[in-house]
């Protein structure tokens, strides 16, 4: 009878610690990994203090390619973001939209981009007159 009461009393501990150790790493894995997703992640206030300048349009093989410099004029390093350009016909109508995905821009840095249009179907770019480029979140 005293043996199984030892062995509860140890099971019943070590089932005790054996919660808290896992308790324990699930936070510290929780906050650490919510600590790295903030690190690659970048807010909106920071995407809009990246300035496109130098944009123009070329065509190559018959695609809309969109060249330029881009830079961060904000205290933050940019990580994984979007390049976007919207081109639109005659009346401003919307009719295609084009991404690039970039990476790291160091704050106070700046550096060139290519953004290739092609429509999906014949690998052509449609028919434009304007377009607007801009950064986003990725």
């Amino acid at each position: 009878m005293n043996f199984i009461k030892i062995f509860l009393q140890k099971f019943g501990n070590g089932l005790f610690i054996g919660l808290i150790a896992g308790i324990t790493a699930g936070f510290i894995f929780a906050f650490v990994s919510m600590k790295m997703s903030q690190s690659f992640w970048v807010s909106a206030e920071t995407i809009e203090k990246l300035t496109i300048s130098e944009d123009r349009e070329v065509e190559r093989n018959g695609r809309t390619v969109i060249l330029g410099n881009i830079k961060n004029n904000s205290n933050e390093m940019v990580r994984m973001y979007k390049l976007k350009v919207d081109l639109f016909d005659a009346n401003e109508t919307f009719i295609e939209q084009c991404t690039e995905f970039m990476s790291t821009l160091h704050s106070g840095k700046q550096t060139n981009f290519k953004v290739c249009c092609k429509n999906s179907d014949n690998n052509k770019t449609i028919q434009h007159t304007s377009y607007k480029i801009y950064a986003t979140e990725y």
